[in-house]
């Protein structure tokens, strides 16, 4: 699916684009994105290029800056719709655990301290924290569904931090139906 020209072009954003074959190229984004960083983002670069170029040693391929330059052309929706394509794949080819012969599913939400940057505020706004409130904080809510038996996160949402527990209840409900599994 990260080979397939229609979906880099859902993926990236706006008009910037992925346009020119580069070392980071759409396909070692969405890889290396993927996988987690533990360390610092320059060490996990050269770490992940030592691998895929088969190194015994890491060199510094790509930048840290050019890692930031090319996650700013991909939507966040790009991570959404593989993620879906990979439950609907192991739904419908892997042998799945079952209980009862039904799918075993948690929710779980959270609360999340953001960044304090004017895009983040504009978008999840301002919640005044502290104990005489005069800390101003960007807040937002998440919630996951994850299929205990198969270690699976099915689905994922984030948002402000107002919205309520039912609202996030049915949202997720939609989403566990476009997968069937409710």
């Amino acid at each position: 699916m990260i080979e397939d020209d229609q979906y880099k072009n859902r993926s990236k954003d706006g008009e910037k684009g992925f346009t020119r074959d580069r070392k980071l190229s759409f396909k070692n984004l969405i890889v290396l994105i993927s996988q987690g960083m533990m360390r610092s983002l320059q060490r996990e670069l050269n770490r992940f290029y030592a691998k895929i170029l088969d190194k015994d040693f890491s060199i510094q391929e790509v930048t840290k800056g050019a890692l930031s330059q090319a996650r700013a052309k991909l939507k966040p929706e790009a991570f959404l719709e593989l993620n879906q394509e990979g439950c609907r794949s192991f739904y419908e080819d892997a042998p799945y655990l079952e209980w009862n012969h039904h799918r075993v599913l948690a929710a779980d939400g959270s609360t999340l301290m953001l960044p304090d940057h004017p895009t983040t505020r504009q978008e999840f706004g301002v919640h005044k924290m502290g104990r005489n409130a005069e800390a101003p904080r960007s807040l937002a809510t998440t919630s996951i569904v994850y299929d205990v038996l198969n270690l699976l996160t099915v689905d994922a949402i984030i948002d402000k931090y107002a919205v309520s527990e039912q609202q996030f209840s049915t949202r997720l409900l939609s989403i566990c139906n476009w997968l069937s599994v409710v």
